[in-house]
């Protein structure tokens, strides 16, 4: 006589209640054991991901995107990057950012019920960062004609375009008035960018984020301008002017508009490379514009 039972054939994630009681050789039965409950698991995976794509946006980051799974109880996806699991995602898409330059990246998704079965990965695709095309600190985008107190708004952004950090300890950036001069330790990453404002506050009541580094000491030309970045032996790295100031560089922006470059890894030193923005966009590169319209505010 044994006192253990399996019971089999039973249905997945359905709870069952069991009570036992012992029958003596006559046929007598004893009182039932106290009712326990127990649920069965779900051992049953999600399918294989399917529709994998891999884009490489920029030097330092992929997106990967995929069709998404039926199951009712879908939790979550794992993101494999060269065989290692390296994030999870609730949506079928990932930015897979921070990578280097010149590399080729592997990548498989899966996805993974509430209780924790995983499915198969998907089929394996890959994607390569580019190479940096520039060898030097760009001025990227600048906002002088603001929708409000310019003095509170007005910002440039700076970006780098190689694939190595660029310490800016003693690098300065003029205009037609001023002179601003980065403080040491000031360094920005391969494939990033780093906004100067001139008010922080006035920054972050726009945009809902705060600059890099505020505090800017420039006062940007509505009606004409220019900016000239320069490392610290004084050499000039990059340039850009506005609304004649220097001949030949006539782009204006309509007030609340910004100035862009149109690529972040072209740069021929004219105002070929150079567009109006009716939406500026700090900290995350240029969009084509191919039409100016007024901003809504």
């Amino acid at each position: 006589m044994v006192a253990s039972f399996s019971d089999t054939g039973l249905s997945a994630k359905t709870t069952y209640g069991y009570e036992v009681s012992a029958v003596d050789t006559s046929g007598n039965e004893g009182l039932k054991s106290a009712l326990v409950s127990i649920t069965t698991p779900d051992l049953t995976p999600p399918g294989q991901v399917q529709g994998l794509t891999a884009t490489a946006v920029s030097q330092s980051q992929i997106d990967l995107s995929w069709m998404a799974n039926a199951e009712n109880d879908l939790d979550h996806y794992n993101i494999y990057r060269d065989g290692v699991l390296v994030a999870t995602s609730t949506v079928n898409s990932f930015s897979d950012v921070g990578l280097s330059s010149g590399t080729s990246y592997t990548y498989e998704v899966s996805a993974v019920d509430t209780s924790g079965n995983e499915g198969a990965r998907s089929l394996a695709v890959s994607a390569t960062t580019p190479v940096p095309s520039l060898n030097h600190i760009v001025i990227s985008e600048v906002f002088y004609d603001t929708p409000g107190k310019d003095s509170q708004e007005e910002w440039i952004e700076l970006y780098n375009p190689t694939g190595v950090t660029v310490d800016l300890s003693g690098w300065t950036i003029s205009d037609n008035r001023g002179t601003y001069t980065f403080a040491s330790g000031i360094s920005i990453g391969p494939g990033s960018f780093l906004i100067l404002a001139r008010s922080s506050s006035g920054f972050f009541n726009l945009y809902g984020f705060n600059p890099d580094l505020g505090n800017l000491n420039l006062r940007l030309g509505n009606k004409g301008d220019l900016l000239s970045l320069r490392d610290p032996t004084g050499m000039e790295v990059d340039f850009v002017a506005w609304e004649g100031e220097v001949a030949g560089w006539n782009i204006a922006a309509p007030r609340g508009n910004s100035i862009a470059r149109i690529s972040l890894n072209d740069d021929t030193d004219s105002v070929s490379d150079w567009q109006v923005l009716v939406n500026e966009t700090p900290g995350s590169g240029p969009v084509i514009a191919m039409t100016i319209l007024r901003k809504q505010v």
